[in-house]
């Protein structure tokens, strides 16, 4: 009589049922990071627009609104530069404010993420992008 070596059906369901477990942690952990990424994005593309808002008003030349609340539209008169566009299916990110006093050489724009239970925002001004709210 031989002998048959192999793992038991129990040792397979327990092993399986492991490899589940983990995955489940895995992918609730991971899901955070998303939302912190489109963040991160959209803060990196407002301050993109900084050295652009700044230039006009050194120019004398007041920004201009975007045409819709996610961007586009051009920056100020006479560039070809336009609002970027935020991520707005997953966060919801839109454009909230926008004020220019260029004899005073100063702008501020700010946008806010619509996502249930954060509000993250960010201002800028010609001294820089600054983040509030919850969500980073």
């Amino acid at each position: 009589m031989t002998i048959k070596r192999g793992f038991t059906l129990i040792e397979l369901l327990i092993v399986i049922a492991i490899i589940g477990i983990l995955a489940g942690v895995l992918i609730t952990s991971l899901s955070g990071q998303r939302v912190k990424a489109y963040n991160a994005n959209a803060l990196t593309t407002l301050e993109s627009v900084k050295p652009i808002a700044f230039g006009c008003v050194l120019d004398n030349k007041e920004l201009t609104t975007y045409t819709t609340t996610d961007g586009g539209g051009a920056i100020c008169a006479g560039i070809t530069e336009n609002w970027p566009s935020l991520e707005t299916t997953k966060t919801k990110w839109k454009y909230e404010s926008l004020t220019s006093v260029p004899a005073d050489a100063t702008f501020s724009y700010v946008a806010t993420s619509g996502v249930a239970g954060t509000a993250p925002t960010i201002t800028c001004t010609q001294a820089g992008c600054v983040k509030s709210g919850t969500g980073w």
